[in-house]
């Protein structure tokens, strides 16, 4: 799932929706599963995504990020 919630207009957010949307990042070829996907509680339309470096990533102004879901 990505897009509309619901339960935003309400300030609420359906929560972690990284299982159910199957949601990746991508940072210079390395696949990382994010910590938290989801709504961002009172924003509407704001998508927050958590995820941590791996160590073996070097520091790099210049890295390339991507964020996909629906995958599977």
């Amino acid at each position: 799932m990505a897009g509309a919630d619901p339960k935003i207009d309400t300030g609420g957010s359906s929560g972690d929706q990284t299982a159910a949307g199957n949601f990746t990042v991508n940072v210079d070829g390395t696949i990382i599963v994010p910590l938290y996907s989801g709504t961002s509680a009172g924003y509407p339309g704001l998508w927050q995504v958590n995820f941590v470096l791996p160590s073996n990533i070097a520091a790099d102004c210049f890295a390339s990020v991507t964020v996909q879901g629906g995958r599977g």
